[in-house]
């Protein structure tokens, strides 16, 4: 069973996946997924539209921040929108959120292994990671 926080992450993927690939605004996204999706507990709504509304503010910037940690030779359209939308949130919580990182890295690379291939989440764990490293993001000690 998945924990409210992952399915929060997870809802909040789909979000920004139907901001990409149907050109949506943010509000457009939020009542296409609540319309098909039906409500759901407070607490996972809100989660997942705070983290949507953090990724969806600072999408520009942390697509830029993504384009230079690809390896040289790629190029971010080459990215699938499921990977984008994976990064955009992820990121936004990476660098807005409360949670241990550990958590949040966790869930993200299982949400990628979820609906890309092993190499797709292997380059979401590895990318996340550095940008955890550079950043000096640690809220996982006590």
């Amino acid at each position: 069973m998945k924990t409210k926080r992952l399915l929060s992450r997870e809802y909040a993927v789909h979000m920004m996946y139907h901001v990409s690939v149907g050109n949506a605004s943010s509000d457009e996204a939020l009542h296409f997924f609540w319309f098909t999706h039906g409500d759901d507990e407070k607490f996972v709504k809100d989660f997942a539209e705070d983290l949507f509304h953090k990724a969806y503010r600072n999408m520009n910037y942390n697509d830029e921040l993504v384009k230079k940690y690809l390896k040289k030779g790629w190029s971010y359209e080459r990215l699938g929108e499921v990977e984008k939308a994976v990064f955009r949130v992820a990121l936004a919580e990476l660098f807005e959120g409360d949670a241990p990182v550990y958590a949040i890295l966790d869930d993200y690379v299982g949400i990628a292994s979820s609906y890309m291939d092993e190499k797709s989440a292997s380059l979401v764990n590895g990318i996340l990671d550095k940008i955890k490293s550079e950043f000096n993001i640690d809220r996982d000690r006590v």
